[in-house]
């Protein structure tokens, strides 16, 4: 058995100021934990890795961005 763990894509709680500071911080709601463009490109690319392809299951948090990216990094 593998277990394979993968990161969520970018979200706009993510994006880091030019400063090295957060742009959202403190209590952040679901919306804001949304996947952005990068993001979902990042989730996408994961379909094309083999190690993900051998994935028979998936666990993930109810949150909107573990969800958003293990749909988009699902193969096929």
């Amino acid at each position: 058995m593998k277990i394979v763990i993968i990161r969520h894509g970018q979200t706009m709680a993510n994006i880091i100021n030019d400063n090295g500071t957060a742009l959202y911080t403190g209590a952040l709601n679901n919306r804001m934990t949304d996947l952005t463009e990068l993001g979902r490109k990042q989730a996408s690319s994961l379909a094309n890795n083999e190690i993900v392809k051998e994935i028979e299951k998936v666990y993930c948090s109810n949150l909107n961005r573990a969800i958003q990216t293990a749909k988009l990094a699902k193969p096929g």
